[in-house]
């Protein structure tokens, strides 16, 4: 004979064998057994039937079988810093997916940067192939402008993160780290 053994909360603890008799006599106080197999070794028991938990909503997430819910195992240190590290990446990505001047979209990826310094540097005028690969040309005048425009769009962005992450640290508890954005 095989039963399955449920703890009070109702989470699966295991499967029990033997006889009738030798499965009771194994029985803690305060638990159950059944039948019934558990789907999942991660099904509760309703007092009829074995519920499913369902997926968690994010890795960070714990089932608790005494309240049937949920629970985001995160402390608040911990998820300051991981919304940090994901507001930093946006701020990069965001960095280098372009930039606006004199109404062309001109690519900002750390290789761009550089070409673009080292155009102005150059004080000369250049051919540019903008985001889109049209080619135009730029006077040196422009050119410095462009840099300019690049040194404002990073630095925007820069601000935005750092206003960001004072939020961030500002924060007593974790859905108000949660509602923070870049």
């Amino acid at each position: 004979m095989i039963l399955y053994l449920i703890a009070p909360n109702g989470r699966f603890v295991g499967e029990l064998r033997g006889t009738a008799q030798e499965i009771l006599a194994q029985v803690p106080a305060g638990h159950d057994t059944t039948h019934l197999i558990p789907p999942r070794n991660t099904d509760y028991w309703n007092g009829t039937s074995w519920v499913d938990i369902g997926a968690a909503p994010a890795w960070f997430f714990k089932f608790n079988y005494d309240n049937k819910t949920w629970e985001d195992t995160r402390d608040l240190e911990e998820t300051k810093r991981q919304k940090w590290e994901s507001i930093k990446l946006q701020r990069n990505s965001a960095e280098q997916s372009g930039f606006e001047y004199n109404g062309n979209r001109y690519d900002s990826d750390l290789t761009s940067q550089m070409r673009i310094m080292g155009a102005v540097l150059l004080d000369q005028p250049v051919r540019w192939t903008l985001q889109n690969n049209q080619v135009i040309e730029l006077t040196p005048e422009e050119l410095r402008e462009m840099g300019m425009a690049l040194s404002v769009h990073i630095n925007a962005l820069h601000d935005r993160a750092r206003a960001a992450r004072q939020l961030i640290m500002s924060c007593v508890n974790v859905d108000q780290v949660d509602a923070v954005n870049f």
